[in-house]
């Protein structure tokens, strides 16, 4: 059951992950335009409102993932405890 849990939490991880790549590679993008094209100030503004929602949405995801990460030391803390006990 342990084992079921924790492998449930590293795929769940690994969408988590996944899932961050998407908005690095918006901003990335959306930074190396900015930078490569001569855009106005009105365009500025708005290449910078999408690059501060990716960003949130970076953040977003990698604060899921700290939740897992904790989900799992408690867990590996059970086992743990579960083995000494024995």
């Amino acid at each position: 059951m342990v084992l079921h849990s924790l492998q449930r939490m590293v795929a769940k991880a690994t969408s988590v992950l996944h899932g961050a790549a998407q908005p690095l590679i918006v901003l990335q993008g959306v930074l190396e335009l900015a930078v490569l094209r001569n855009e106005n100030r009105e365009e500025l503004r708005v290449a910078s409102q999408t690059a501060l929602r990716e960003a949130q949405r970076i953040t977003e995801q990698f604060e899921e993932l700290r939740r897992i990460m904790r989900s799992c030391g408690a867990l590996l803390n059970q086992v743990e405890c579960l083995e000494e006990g024995h």
